[in-house]
């Protein structure tokens, strides 16, 4: 990956993690993805034109079910979420 692509990858992961403080939960963060997280959703980002190349945005299995609770506006993530998806 080109370092301007890194750039902008941290630049949009940082702003999404603080989207996800205030919706989710406080505790959200931007780090790079070392493999030591297991992703619940992986989003792969793909740039092309001028600066080309993919960055992933990996976000936890509860932290992703969690956040579709806020989406649809339940108290809570539905019991066995992770389990119906596989």
């Amino acid at each position: 990956m080109s370092s301007l692509v890194n750039e902008l990858a941290q630049a949009v992961s940082t702003r999404f993690a603080g989207v996800m403080q205030s919706v989710v939960t406080p505790e959200a963060e931007a780090l790079p993805f070392d493999g030591a997280v297991t992703p619940g959703w992986l989003v792969p980002c793909e740039l092309s034109g001028a600066a080309t190349g993919t960055w992933y945005l990996a976000i936890t299995g509860d932290d992703a079910a969690n956040l579709a609770s806020r989406v649809l506006m339940k108290e809570s993530a539905t019991p066995g979420w992770r389990r119906r998806r596989r």
